[in-house]
């Protein structure tokens, strides 16, 4: 059976597809390492992410696995509370695509989190509305499972991990085949929102890492509001996000090497912020 560093080192190499617009480059690992394992992290990601030159039309791009997010939150101290996911059983009220889309990267980002801290009833409720919001949205081949019956394995973390792995497979094949790689954008979107939402808002065991995380997560919404503006137009509901998602962007200060971080107001404000463009997704 494959271990979790060799499924997601696979998961590195599937996910990186051609896009002709933009280049989203994910380092988000960095905010919870010391200096030594940021500089061997960002040497990893230098030698899998595929180069661009001149000559390539296009760019290419890198999306982790709500998994690997979700790795990061708990090794930078985050504890679990339930309170902070999305309500599973809402998924029949998502009636629109874009809704649909956003919601499947809110919830497969809240089964990644309760995976990776052992709540796996909570987990089998968020496989189950993904599978009923995928199908509500004519997306039922992509969220399904070839393991089965998941909750024969109850308490096999492994078959939970397969179904994230093999379901954004299948949403990649999907986007890049169909040539929606908006798909990608959007339901990604819906993933970063819920992660930034609950790194700002859990209890942390180490609080100092919050002003620091914020802004590592902050690095790279610049390239998310150029994805999702490149690749989603006449679409009133994404046009909405984006423009929360810059309002959101200009309350960072502008980083540069004699930045302290974050004050205490900032970092009020923008978890008030994101909890607002959360909320505007999961209840809408």
């Amino acid at each position: 059976m494959l271990t979790l560093i060799s499924k997601l080192n696979k998961m590195k190499k599937l996910l990186s597809l051609p896009l002709t617009v933009v280049a989203l480059v994910f380092l988000l690992s960095a905010c919870t390492e010391n200096k030594a394992e940021k500089e061997d992290r960002q040497q990893e990601v230098k030698t899998q992410q595929p180069q661009v030159n001149d000559s390539e039309e296009g760019f290419y791009f890198f999306l982790p696995s709500p998994i690997q997010i979700a790795h990061i939150l708990k090794k930078s101290g985050l504890i679990y509370d339930g309170r902070l996911v999305n309500d599973p059983s809402k998924y029949d009220q998502y009636q629109t695509r874009t809704n649909g889309l956003l919601n499947l990267g809110v919830y497969t980002g809240d089964l990644a989190y309760c995976i990776l801290n052992d709540r796996t009833e909570e987990s089998l409720k968020f496989v189950e509305a993904i599978k009923k919001l995928g199908d509500k949205h004519d997306l039922s081949d992509i969220y399904l499972s070839d393991d089965g019956n998941l909750e024969s394995a109850v308490n096999n973390r492994d078959s939970l991990i397969n179904f994230i792995i093999q379901t954004q497979e299948n949403l990649n094949d999907y986007a890049h085949n169909s040539n929606q790689l908006s798909i990608l954008l959007v339901t990604f979107t819906g993933a970063w929102v819920e992660t930034v939402y609950i790194g700002a808002h859990a209890e942390n065991s180490s609080p100092e890492k919050l002003n620091e995380t914020l802004l590592e997560e902050m690095s790279i919404l610049r390239d998310l509001i150029t994805g999702l503006e490149s690749t989603v137009t006449d679409n009133p509901e994404i046009a909405t996000l984006i423009a929360q998602l810059k309002q959101f962007e200009k309350m960072v200060p502008a980083a540069d090497e004699n930045a302290t971080g974050l004050s205490t107001d900032q970092i009020e404000s923008l978890k008030k912020e994101i909890a607002i463009i959360r909320n505007s997704i999961i209840n809408s």
